[in-house]
């Protein structure tokens, strides 16, 4: 791609603003959460629109406690009627950093250079 994204990223990227266009003019309760690297950011200028929506909606998540994370993974669970063992959350809070750090690089240098059929395929392999 020599640094130019492809025509799927294109599309991906498109289709997600154009829902979040229609969702704001037509007031629908639709969200679009799209998570990227911070250091992905300057990029996003090839995509037209892209920066605009970013600046008007962009949320930086703080940097969790362990106590907090243990309730990102636990509470959702409990909500619904299950439990996720102590054991499982110790090995999941263990080993974020590093799935956390690989998840966001595939995902964002999927679309920035290899498309979202890349990211799907990473994603369900």
């Amino acid at each position: 791609n020599q640094g130019r994204p492809s025509d799927e990223s294109y599309t991906a990227i498109n289709l997600l603003l154009e829902t979040i266009r229609i969702s704001i003019t037509e007031k629908l309760p639709v969200y679009v959460i799209f998570t990227m690297r911070s250091d992905f950011i300057s990029q996003c200028t090839v995509f037209k629109n892209l920066p605009e929506y970013i600046a008007y909606s962009q949320f930086f998540v703080p940097q969790l406690k362990r106590t907090e994370i243990r309730q990102v993974i636990e509470e959702p669970a409990i909500l619904a009627g299950g439990k996720v063992s102590s054991r499982l959350t110790e090995v999941i809070i263990n080993n974020l950093n590093s799935v956390l750090t690989s998840c966001l690089f595939c995902s964002t240098h999927s679309i920035f250079c290899g498309g979202l059929p890349t990211m799907v395929k990473m994603l369900w392999t």
